[in-house]
């Protein structure tokens, strides 16, 4: 079965209705019990007194086979109940469970959105540098070429290890130090 739907308020209510039937049902068949298993005879023959020890046997064969279908009845109406409040039980747990996974998965995803939306910003920055570049000249565009793909890199694999966004002057600035390290040993700009 491809989808079940059990919906424990449902069955509960389902459960008393069938109860309320088969307490129903109990009633009437106490009252037909005493007309029917003791049937007096209509007259004082032989055919009448007949007639009416078949008829108590048969209310009597009926009356066993009502009690059976009423034990049947009452199981029935147990085990209907004990799935409702199985049902029941188990949406309660499953709701607890996932009380503070909505609170939690809204934070992931704001914080993933925050990051993608930063790190397009820190892309589309980078993107109009190498664009500029590619006008200035081709040494440029290269080197432009080069560095935005090591940030693009470098921005992808810190924001998946790490969650957070690089952006693109964290991952600038140490390379710029060490450029300027080594071209001016004694001494360099700090940035």
């Amino acid at each position: 079965m491809p989808y079940v739907i059990a919906t424990p308020d449902v069955m509960t209510s389902t459960a008393h209705a069938v109860a309320t039937i088969g307490s129903d049902l109990g009633a009437a068949h106490l009252v037909a019990a005493a007309r029917t298993t003791s049937v007096v005879p209509a007259a004082a023959d032989e055919v009448s007194t007949a007639i009416a020890q078949v008829a108590s046997r048969h209310a009597a064969t009926y009356e066993a086979l009502a009690s059976q279908a009423t034990a049947f009845h009452d199981q029935f109406v147990q085990h209907l109940t004990a799935a409702a409040s199985s049902y029941a039980g188990a949406e309660g747990a499953i709701a607890a469970s996932l009380q503070g996974l909505d609170a939690n998965l809204q934070q992931v995803l704001n914080s993933l959105s925050l990051g993608a939306q930063n790190l397009a910003d820190n892309i589309v920055g980078a993107v109009g540098i190498g664009l500029f570049a590619v006008g200035a000249g081709s040494l440029i565009a290269l080197v432009t070429a080069i560095l935005l793909a090591s940030y693009l890199q470098a921005a992808l694999q810190h924001f998946l290890t790490t969650g957070q966004v690089l952006t693109f002057s964290a991952f600038i600035t140490p390379l710029i130090q060490m450029a300027f390290r080594d071209a001016f040993p004694s001494g360099y700009p700090v940035f």
